[in-house]
């Protein structure tokens, strides 16, 4: 109660990760379907999400519903989904 927690979204300028282990035992990508995944299975899914009071968790569902791109997209830019690269948990 005594904290303020911030959060951002930023864009990545490449797919590359570079981990290090003393702060992050396991960094990947995610695509919007694993995430959505994730989410419908909460708390108990293969991906472990921050819980429901966390900043994180609303971050990661603001990313999926507003952000990621979706399969209905109809552009016609097949790159779009390159460009917006996944969620990183």
């Amino acid at each position: 109660p005594g904290n303020l927690m911030l959060g951002c979204f930023c864009r990545a300028t490449s797919t590359e990760i570079r981990v290090d282990k003393e702060e992050m035992a396991d960094v990947r990508w995610f695509d919007a379907p694993a995430v959505q995944a994730a989410l419908d299975a909460w708390p108990d899914g293969d991906i472990v999400l921050p819980p429901k009071t966390a900043i994180a968790h609303h971050l990661i569902r603001h990313w999926l519903e507003d952000i990621a791109p979706k399969d209905n997209d109809n552009s016609g830019d097949a790159s779009a989904a390159e460009e917006t690269p996944a969620a990183r948990l």
